[in-house]
């Protein structure tokens, strides 16, 4: 190929501009795209701290709700077996334990439950599962409009 068969026309240098408009308006949207996605996470992420704080608070309250009622129970049955505190004493003790100990179950449990039922970053999983569905559609929609050669 000699230089005399280059065009200069600049008509080359246009189709490549193009080209580039195409490349940067798709990287613009995928930019947009996951600038969106990941605000959408950072406030998701916001909402389970909130709630792993409030689980956390409850499950550690009821730990602790327990042990002091089986401790007040300990007391109770080696006081008892000492005879070394009157008998109201034990009684009053022995009271505190099963209160401590039935409501520490209760705020225990109560965190359980609610873990169970926090639906850690539902919106983002199901926005994904929405993505896949739509990129499969297209994909199989584009698939059946390509002519066979």
């Amino acid at each position: 190929m000699s230089d005399d068969s280059i065009d200069d026309s600049g008509g080359w240098r246009e189709s490549l501009s193009g080209i580039r408009d195409v490349f940067r308006s798709g990287a613009d949207n995928a930019s947009a795209y996951l600038k969106a996605r990941t605000e959408l996470v950072k406030i998701e992420a916001e909402e389970a701290a909130a709630a792993g704080k409030s689980i956390g608070f409850l499950c550690g309250t009821g730990s602790a709700l327990l042990v002091v009622g089986y401790s007040f129970l300990v007391l109770v049955a080696v006081f008892y077996f000492t005879e070394s505190l009157s008998n109201i004493v034990n009684v009053t003790l022995g009271a505190l334990g099963v209160v401590h100990s039935i409501v520490g179950a209760i705020v225990l449990n109560k965190g359980r439950r609610r873990q169970r039922e926090t639906r850690w970053f539902a919106e983002s999983l199901e926005q994904w599962k929405r993505d896949q569905e739509w990129i499969e559609k297209t994909l199989k929609r584009s698939n059946r409009e390509k002519p066979s050669s």
